[in-house]
């Protein structure tokens, strides 16, 4: 059990899954490096730069919550009313950090519904996001309120909120996520973050 009482998927009693954790975490925090090193060696960046970006397992860890099937153990609305917050992943701060100096506008696009939108914003404050991707980050954060979650809709529904940032005249020079349903058009670069846990 975790501190809110509900079963975690991690089990930090086992050595197998700690080695397992750690070793995820280890992988997040090497691709972000490298991310960081990518962005640090651009001569030049286009004009109107933007990064997408997913959530859960992208910026934050929600895997404790989370079943091998992708079922939250706790609906939506319990993570709010018990204020769950979650950590950022390793490396994360000093993306956001660099975007910010380089002058690249964040937008996040996720599968959390948008009656999460509040709770969300109130996350990326918990974690010290929200100095990095500015206060009006509510106008950047596109969130999915469609009833049926397969990864094909998904991925079409950001997809589209790609196409949409486009459309207002943003570069978008990379999309970064951990599902295929994060993959698609629309950004010039693609960074997968693995993820052993679950699938969309």
């Amino acid at each position: 059990m975790n501190s809110f009482g509900f079963k975690s998927f991690v089990d930090f009693t086992n050595p197998l899954t700690i080695k397992l954790f750690l070793s995820y975490l280890s992988k997040v925090n090497d691709t972000y490096t490298n991310v960081i090193l990518f962005l640090l060696s651009k001569n030049q960046l286009p004009s109107n730069p933007a990064i997408t970006l997913d959530i859960d397992e992208t910026v934050l860890s929600s895997i404790s919550m989370e079943s091998g099937e992708g079922i939250w153990l706790c609906d939506y609305l319990e993570w709010d009313r018990k204020q769950i917050f979650f950590p950022a992943l390793p490396k994360v701060k000093e993306f956001l950090t660099l975007c910010k100096t380089l002058g690249i506008t964040i937008f996040f696009i996720t599968g959390r519904p948008s009656s999460m939108l509040d709770f969300t914003v109130q996350n990326f404050d918990e974690v010290g996001f929200l100095p990095l991707v500015g206060n009006d980050i509510k106008e950047r954060i596109y969130m999915f309120d469609g009833t049926e979650r397969s990864h094909h809709i998904v991925r079409a529904f950001k997809e589209q909120k790609r196409k949409e940032i486009s459309d207002k005249g943003y570069n978008i020079l990379m999309n970064i996520g951990d599902q295929v349903s994060d993959t698609g058009k629309y950004n010039k670069y693609t960074v997968l973050l693995e993820n052993p846990y679950y699938t969309i």
